[in-house]
């Protein structure tokens, strides 16, 4: 299956609290997981609950990203979620909604360590 992607997604394991919050941004659920691949727009989380009941999309996030970066903060969209039942945790797809210029460039800056190459951060297509 082709997707249209603008930026690469890398293989992680950072811990993250989110917090589910309904349209008047007060929380519905709250949750610590883990973040398993990230990218300059989005990230996959998992986390040891489940969501079928919870209409809203919106989830407010803390990722600890390691030293030296800043903790990654902000507000995103759930894209998509699948339960595992085997690992009994729900993975979920969420698309980051605008950071703060000095958030987007730790993270700009831990990915570009990660890879090695800044010009890898951006693709228009990946396979899944």
């Amino acid at each position: 299956m082709m997707e249209r992607r603008k930026y690469k997604r890398l293989e992680v394991n950072l811990p993250v609290l989110c917090n589910i919050i309904d349209d008047d941004h007060e929380i519905l659920i709250s949750s610590s997981g883990k973040v398993t691949n990230i990218s300059l727009g989005g990230m996959k989380i998992a986390l040891p609950i489940r969501l079928l009941a919870v209409k809203s999309r919106l989830v407010e996030y803390t990722v600890d990203l390691p030293e030296p970066y800043v903790p990654l903060s902000g507000q995103g969209s759930i894209c998509w979620s699948v339960w595992d039942e085997e690992n009994q945790e729900m993975s979920l797809g969420l698309e980051l909604g605008e950071l703060g210029e000095k958030q987007f460039i730790s993270l700009e800056s831990m990915l570009v360590e990660l890879t090695g190459d800044p010009h890898s951060l951006f693709l228009t297509t990946l396979n899944n």
